[in-house]
């Protein structure tokens, strides 16, 4: 504040706050290592399992963002798309 601004009787009260909310979209990626075994003998390969909630390259807040997107806002699965790419890993649409 420019105290030159201020009247002569003006007298100092304190702070006052003042709270502004921001939305900030961060990649987390998480790398999981899969535990692998083979047998020979019978010609097949072993993976371990991933967690449940772990069905694909997506976790269940971005799918979450993509459908509230979709739904609620109505924006259109190609801006979706250009969205993912300018913030993250590009999302794949499901016919590409």
């Amino acid at each position: 504040m420019d105290r030159s601004t201020l009247l002569s009787d003006a007298e100092y009260k304190g702070l006052e706050p003042f709270v502004v909310q921001e939305v900030a979209p961060r990649t987390d990626t998480v790398r999981y290592l899969w535990e692998k075994w083979s047998a020979p003998s019978r010609g097949r390969t072993y993976l371990a399992e991933l967690p449940a909630e772990v069905s694909d390259h997506f976790g269940p807040r971005v799918k979450a963002l993509a459908l509230m997107l979709a739904q609620v806002s109505g924006v259109s699965e190609p801006q979706i798309l250009a969205w993912s790419a300018c913030v993250s890993r590009p999302i794949r649409s499901r016919s590409g």
